[in-house]
């Protein structure tokens, strides 16, 4: 049985591969990686991202490169950079 990760929100996503055992579910934790660096995801992550500190966005960083997700990085670094010298609130 193949799950639709693309239904599921970002947050949802890292919850699942915190929690997925890795050993059992190699493939899953495969199908969740690609989801979260699926395009449409990455544009919804900045809105997720807008009313975060810098900080909540470095933590965020931070996970993401525990989990080798390098265009998630490059999103948030991007958007960090943006934020830092745009007028986001």
């Amino acid at each position: 049985m193949s799950i639709d990760y693309s239904k599921y929100s970002r947050a949802e996503l890292l919850d699942v591969l915190e929690h997925i055992d890795a050993e059992s579910y190699p493939e899953r934790v495969e199908a969740v990686k690609r989801a979260l660096t699926h395009p449409d995801l990455l544009s919804k992550s900045e809105k997720d991202f807008e009313s975060a500190s810098i900080n909540e966005i470095d933590l965020e960083i931070k996970k993401q490169k525990e989990t080798g997700n390098l265009n998630a990085i490059k999103h948030l670094e991007d958007f960090k950079t943006k934020k830092k010298t745009s007028n986001f609130t």
